[in-house]
């Protein structure tokens, strides 16, 4: 009763419970909280629910006045604060310019120190430095010992031995260390060199020759080591065992389990003494001169055969299929992983699923659906992203000209959705192998296999560059999977001073070859380019003598060998007013050598060469 007696009544313990929290002041809650929230803005109290300014809607937020928008560079990662009212690609081109460390090619160190020692990583609150290696550790690996000092590794390996006294091997080899690393350097390229030339493809079919077995990086990887301890006594095993088969197989006494045994065995060997003849190419002298032996270069034309008869036996390639059942065609994609049939044949599988199933109705729908030389928004494309073929170069190549000075992505997605203009790009990459290639065949009487893509880059900044890096990302991935080897050359005219930034974002992005295949003017471009292409042939914009008055001009009509046969095609033609994902009720019949096939009335073609087929 005591205790009950000196219990506070229940009013004043709610008035001192309310004395020690504060009420919520949104007014739907009142809610008492013993640790309120304070807004900055109308510095009211309010309960966990409630503090945030969306949540209370708070009369005092002005949203104008807060950076609230801080997109992370790609090079630095460092947020970039979009000031209100101004445009991010503006923000982020200064950011590049002015800022970026990765950009400008300043390196960023770090502010806090932590220990050099590998797999540590503690941050150094008084960092040790070793005597002998100059480094910065941690009280646990500060020794020599514990962080595998190399300065002390060297010391350690010549204990005995008077500083400065030339060792017993240095005195037997008398060596010039200059001349041995120089020489050791030619051979290891020599070496390069003649392994990457002789190298034959994984496959059935085998290159004439000394060599029997592909020569790669992965098969001398894969080689046991006769080094070491372990290999030397599985293979001394492995003999012990073949000779006692071959002694029981002298007097008859085999089973019929050993029997398999010792013709597995001799099949090993016999591979083994195959991966030696492969490996022995050369042959290296004291002076590490070498002395290549003869090796016979692949038969392409034997692989290409093979490449085929593969193809159609497994069911990956049909005839009449758009892709291209050609003998160029299927080179393209040999070329593109040099000649390794295994390698060729899975880059074609993809292809050819990435045909049926792309923009979910496939590319040959897509294609039907989308005339790459007069589609609907054609207008608004050229005002906003300049893109074309014109004619033919010096060599029979078709060519591509884009202006991506008037570059404008925000104006033409207004006009045409983003979807709708990647699906432009997709058929107009198909065209180039389904018609324009082909049509440049027949046109000069020899394989046409590539084309020459002009870039003027007058008027081009970051700002564009950065709207348009994840569609040209995109592009360049769809045209090196499934359009290998199409890229003949790729020049850069009107170069600006920032294009050394352009090229680090976009050199990651293309392969080894391609890079290898760009060349760059600036303003002195026009005697380049008509080194490349004939003064007749190159829009006068460009320094040559084309204008195409007949067609509005030259960026209008796509002028080339690829329209000679389309039906109701003409510049600004609306004779065919397709709409993405719906099918054009007009229809009109072909008939080719494969037959008779159903093309859309404006954009007929005939005969687009062996393995093309027409618009379905």
């Amino acid at each position: 009763m005591s205790d009950l007696s000196r219990a506070t009544p229940a009013p004043e313990r709610d008035q001192q419970l309310l004395s020690i929290g504060k009420q919520c002041s949104h007014e739907a809650c009142h809610l008492v909280d013993f640790l309120p929230f304070k807004c900055q803005h109308c510095q009211e109290s309010f309960c966990q629910e409630h503090f945030k300014v969306e949540d209370h809607s708070c009369p005092k937020y002005d949203a104008s006045k807060h950076n609230r928008v801080a997109p992370s560079c790609p090079f630095c990662n460092n947020p970039v604060a979009i000031p209100p009212g101004q445009d991010p690609n503006v923000r982020m081109e200064q950011h590049f310019e002015k800022e970026c460390p990765v950009m400008l090619g300043k390196t960023v160190k770090k502010s806090t120190p932590v220990c050099e020692r590998g797999k540590c990583g503690k941050v150094l609150y008084a960092p040790i430095r070793c005597d002998k290696c100059r480094k910065q550790f941690c009280p646990a690996h500060r020794f020599p010992g514990d962080h595998t000092c190399n300065a002390s590794a060297t010391s350690s390996s010549s204990t005995g031995t008077r500083p400065g006294a030339p060792t017993a091997a240095s005195k037997l080899l008398n060596i010039n260390t200059k001349a041995l690393n120089d020489k050791a350097s030619a051979a290891s390229a020599a070496i390069k060199k003649t392994v990457a030339s002789t190298a034959p493809s994984r496959s059935s079919v085998q290159a004439p020759g000394p060599v029997k077995a592909s020569v790669s990086t992965s098969t001398l990887s894969s080689h046991s080591n006769p080094f070491s301890k372990t290999d030397r006594r599985a293979k001394a095993e492995r003999e012990s065992q073949k000779k006692a088969l071959k002694e029981r197989a002298k007097k008859g006494l085999l089973s019929e389990e050993e029997k398999l045994r010792l013709a597995t065995a001799e099949a090993e060997g016999n591979q083994q003494d195959d991966k030696k003849d492969a490996l022995r190419v050369f042959e290296m002298a004291e002076d590490f001169d070498i002395v290549t032996a003869p090796i016979s270069a692949p038969n392409h034309q034997t692989i290409l055969e093979t490449f085929r008869r593969e193809l159609f036996d497994e069911g990956i390639l049909h005839e009449g299929d758009t892709i291209g059942t050609d003998d160029e065609t299927l080179k393209r994609f040999l070329r593109a992983r040099k000649y390794d049939l295994v390698q060729a044949k899975k880059m074609f599988v993809d292809a050819q699923q990435w045909r049926k199933t792309t923009e979910g109705i496939g590319i040959d729908e897509l294609y039907r659906r989308i005339d790459p030389f007069d589609y609907p928004d054609r207008e608004i494309v050229f005002e906003c992203w300049p893109i074309w073929y014109h004619k033919t170069d010096k060599v029979g190549r078709p060519v591509n000209v884009q202006f991506l000075g008037d570059l404008n992505l925000p104006k033409l997605y207004k006009e045409c959705s983003p979807e709708q203009h990647w699906q432009t790009c997709l058929v107009i990459a198909e065209s180039l192998t389904r018609e324009v290639i082909p049509a440049t065949t027949r046109l000069y009487g020899q394989q046409a296999s590539s084309v020459l893509v002009i870039l003027d880059l007058k008027g081009f900044g970051l700002s564009q560059f950065w709207q348009m890096k994840a569609i040209v990302q995109k592009s360049f991935q769809i045209s090196q999977d499934y359009y290998p080897e199409t890229m003949g050359t790729l020049a850069f005219i009107n170069a600006p001073a920032s294009i050394s930034m352009m090229w680090n974002v976009l050199k990651p992005w293309l392969a080894k070859e391609t890079q290898e295949k760009i060349v760059l003017f600036g303003k002195d471009y026009k005697e380049r380019l008509l080194e490349l292409v004939d003064a007749d042939s190159l829009p006068k914009v460009l320094g040559g003598k084309c204008t195409c008055p007949e067609a509005g001009g030259c960026h209008l009509n796509g002028a080339g060998p690829w329209l000679q046969n389309r039906k109701g095609w003409g510049p600004r033609s609306q004779a065919k007013e397709t709409i993405v994902g719906k099918a054009d009720p007009l229809k009109d019949k072909v008939t080719t050598g494969q037959g008779v096939k159903e093309t859309t009335a404006s954009a007929a073609t005939t005969g687009v060469g062996q393995g093309d087929s027409e618009r379905k």
